[in-house]
This record gives C-alpha cells, sequence and structure tokens, in this order.
C-alpha cells in the first residue's frame, strides 16, 4: 500500500479502476459487504468507508433488500471520478482514451491561449514568459532534465487558466492536470522540443506587436498543435485501445 493512501482510499482506487476498465458495469450488484470484505482481503469497515467514496461520485446506488449496484459512471459520475482514475498509477488509460484526451487538449489549449493573451497585456508578464522559455531551453543543455520541463509546460497551461477567471474552469484544470501531464510528456516525446519552445518565443513577440490577435491567435496555434501531434496521433492509434490495470491498487 502507498504510504500517503490509507486502505478505504486504496481499495475505491482498485473499484474506481475496476469500473472504468469494464470488469464492473452498470447494473453488476456487488456481493454482500462482510462477504465482499473477505474475498478483497480488507476488513468491512474500510470497505464501507470506500464504497461511500463511490457512492458520492455517482458510481453506485444501494436500495434496501437489493445491494449495491453499479451504476452507468458516463451517465451518473463527473469530473470527481475522472480525477481519482487519473491518479491511479496502475491504470492504463488505453490508446482510444488518450486519443479523446488529446483531441480536448487541442481544442481548448488554443482557447485559453486566446483569452489569456486578453488579459494578459502587460510587459512584466511577458518578462516572465520570456524567461519561462529561456528557463526550459536551459534545462535541455543537460540530460534528464525533460521531466522539469514538462513540469513548466504543464504550469503554463495551468496559468492560462487561472487567468481566464473562471472558478469552473480552474476546478477542471486542477481535476485533469495528471492527465494533462502525461498528454504533454508523449508530447515532447514526438516532437523537437527546443523548436517547440523557440516556437513560442515567437508566437509571444508576434502577439505583443498585435500581429495575432483573438481568434487568428487561436486558429493559429489550433494549426501548429493539429500538425505537430500527428506522430503523437499514429503512435496512440498503435496502442492497445481498451483501458487495463497492469497492477493493483490494494
Amino acid at each position: 500500500m502507498s504510504p500517503n493512501r490509507t486502505l478505504p482510499d486504496q481499495i475505491a482506487d482498485y473499484l474506481i479502476a475496476k469500473i472504468f476498465i469494464g470488469d464492473l458495469k452498470a447494473g453488476d450488484r456487488l456481493p454482500p459487504e462482510r462477504l465482499y470484505a473477505d474475498q478483497l482481503g480488507v476488513d468491512r469497515t474500510s470497505l464501507r468507508m470506500a464504497l461511500k467514496q463511490l457512492a458520492r461520485m455517482g458510481l453506485i446506488r444501494s436500495v434496501q433488500g437489493s445491494g449495491i449496484t453499479i451504476e452507468n459512471y458516463e451517465e451518473c459520475s463527473g469530473i470527481d471520478f475522472l480525477a481519482c482514475v487519473f491518479s491511479i498509477k496502475e491504470l492504463d488509460l488505453g490508446g482510444k482514451f488518450l486519443l479523446e484526451a488529446l483531441d480536448q487538449w487541442t481544442f481548448f489549449l488554443p482557447l485559453s491561449i486566446m483569452f489569456a493573451a486578453k488579459r494578459e497585456g502587460n510587459r512584466a508578464t511577458s518578462n516572465e514568459l520570456e524567461d519561462t522559455f529561456r528557463q526550459q531551453l536551459h534545462l535541455l543543455e543537460s540530460p534528464g532534465n525533460m521531466a522539469k520541463v514538462v513540469d513548466i509546460e504543464v504550469e503554463l497551461q495551468n496559468r492560462l487558466s487561472r487567468q481566464q477567471g473562471s472558478t469552473m474552469m480552474q476546478l477542471i484544470s486542477n481535476s485533469t492536470s495528471l492527465l494533462r501531464r502525461r498528454i504533454v510528456q508523449l508530447f515532447f516525446e514526438h516532437i523537437d522540443v527546443a523548436a517547440h519552445i523557440r516556437f513560442h518565443q515567437a508566437l509571444l513577440k508576434r502577439v505583443l506587436a498585435k500581429e495575432l490577435v483573438g481568434y487568428a491567435l487561436m486558429d493559429h496555434y489550433r494549426d501548429y498543435l493539429s500538425e505537430h501531434t500527428l506522430p503523437l496521433r499514429q503512435y496512440l492509434k498503435s496502442l492497445p485501445p481498451e483501458p487495463k490495470l497492469v497492477g493493483s491498487p490494494l
């Protein structure tokens, strides 16, 4: 068990993973608590606490006399379920889901950049961005720093979300942070990362010069991503499409 996860958390992760990969399907009924606790090798109290987590996410439904039934997560759950899915290290999300995530990333990131450009216009902010790009390029000069470069890239995306001034968008950004980090990591494995950073440096100059504004900026960045994510898209299509467990959270 991970030292940072309680036993109820571990059980919840296991059940969430089973639901996500389809081992537990909508309409399935769980065994009685005492029997199920024995089958999982856990105590009944911890199982009950885990089941309460799943109930809050809309993943299960308890009916007196009928036991606990698995719900359709696509119809009944929300972003909290996905946030938990993304945090389970033993869960391989599968090529199909990662392709969906890539599509969402390439759609929303240009939109975020457009909104942020409207709100961030001062020179101090631009200087901070230029310093960040230079820091990334400096890190690339030494081997073994790619994880730090990825972290900086994700933090830049988080900053874009914050600049939109929307609490809802910020919460969604927080919940998808681990998934976005995975997408960025995969993206960087399939492109010239230094060229990607230099593209952002040039883009910033064009934004400051008012050469690219509004929807023209959004479309320009979306075209860039569409072209440069093609190798990653082909890689994801080559992966087994369905999610699977590559270990057990328990």
